[in-house]
């Protein structure tokens, strides 16, 4: 389970102990700090002294929120990879329910439904549920993240490690050229896009196993010059022309 953070001192001790409650027990927990200038660093020590599956990484200086999310990969010795940002929390069955069903080895990934808001006990809202089935095909799940309806944020999502190694990228060659690294909007997606197309299928859990948090300092929510939106109108035609040509981009 990776947890990059920066600044959530407000809520970094619920998004660790979420995962250090987890009742898969084959567990390590990588919190990679991008030189916090608030209390996170502090809190994380201290969850850490308590139990030794906490393993910390601290950058000497800010490098972006993507360089950060490898930073904590590269740690990983496990076959399979979590990222849990660091405002978000898991439920405590999360792992159980989603690794034996990337045993499979013709499934790229396992995905599930999240809640969302701004406290676990408020969260109303459900994403990323489909109407019954569990096993969609890798071409359908592309569709349903271009639509809206799966989830472009691996915070959701349960890929191998070696898959999420290769397929994380700081850079893309887009016809708008942009800073990927600075936000993360469009690497994040592109994570299980490319993963997607070494595979034939996809799992996927309705219930919702991961709570996704809604508050002011989020960057969904701030979204400072439409960064988000720009991010995703920018990558996912480049996927697009890339997977299947020009004809479907159009």
């Amino acid at each position: 389970i990776i947890i990059p953070t920066y600044n959530r001192e407000k809520f970094i001790a619920e998004c660790i102990h979420s995962a250090l409650s987890q009742s898969y027990a084959d567990i390590e927990i990588i919190v990679s700090d991008n030189a916090s200038t608030d209390r996170t660093w502090e809190i994380c020590q201290e969850i850490a002294q308590q139990d030794q599956r906490v393993v910390l990484v601290r950058n000497e200086t800010n490098i972006g929120p993507v360089r950060n999310w490898i930073e904590g990969i590269n740690r990983a010795t496990g076959g399979y990879c979590k990222i849990l940002f660091s405002d978000d929390q898991m439920k405590p069955d999360c792992l159980a329910l989603m690794v034996p069903k990337l045993s499979a080895g013709d499934v790229g990934f396992v995905y599930c439904a999240a809640q969302i808001g701004p406290t676990l006990a408020s969260a109303t809202k459900v994403a990323y549920q489909l109407p019954s089935t569990s096993r969609i095909t890798s071409t359908t799940f592309a569709e349903l993240l271009i639509e809206g309806t799966a989830p472009v944020s691996p915070g959701a999502v349960l890929l191998r490690t070696s898959d999420i190694r290769k397929n994380l990228h700081t850079s893309f060659p887009t016809s708008v050229q942009r800073d990927y690294a600075r936000n993360g909007a469009g690497p994040d997606a592109m994570i299980m896009l490319l993963t997607s197309r070494d595979y034939p299928f996809v799992e996927h859990i309705n219930s919702p196993l991961v709570f996704f948090r809604a508050h002011a300092d989020s960057f969904t929510v701030s979204n400072t010059n439409n960064e988000v939106d720009a991010g995703y109108k920018s990558i996912i035609p480049y996927f697009l022309k890339m997977q299947y040509g020009r004809n479907v981009w159009l």
